[in-house]
């Protein structure tokens, strides 16, 4: 997903509509996802972080892969029909609840598989 989301990596920031992390969060959502990685993870202050930070809070690699735990744990109740603990559902139904809708990403898949496949076979 996270691939899919910033391009292969290529970048965690769109200025069109202020999105940012690892899975292109709306700017709405900043303050719930960082609640909610406060309430994961106790004593961190990540609300403050967000608050100080902003859009960097989930674009750096120390916050941002907890934001996507957050989002995959609690956060995406944003988007309506969810409200699920994702690490436990479909692929068909992490996409639906971190982009709203169902796209293609087989594309992906493939790429991330091939770089499975090869770096099976240099080990």
């Amino acid at each position: 997903q996270v691939a899919y989301e910033t391009g292969y990596y290529s970048t965690v920031y769109q200025p069109a509509d202020g999105g940012a992390g690892m899975i292109h969060m709306l700017r709405v959502n900043w303050p719930s996802n960082a609640a909610d990685m406060d309430s994961l993870w106790p004593g961190q202050d990540y609300a403050g972080k967000m608050t100080s930070m902003g859009k960097t809070c989930f674009q750096t690699a120390s916050y941002g892969w907890r934001s996507v735990a957050a989002w995959f744990k609690l956060t995406n109740r944003a988007i309506p029909g969810c409200g699920l603990d994702l690490f436990d559902q479909s692929y068909t139904t992490q996409t639906e609840c971190i982009l709203s809708h169902v796209v293609d990403r087989q594309e992906v898949y493939g790429v991330v598989g091939r770089c499975m496949a090869a770096s099976a076979s240099t080990v």
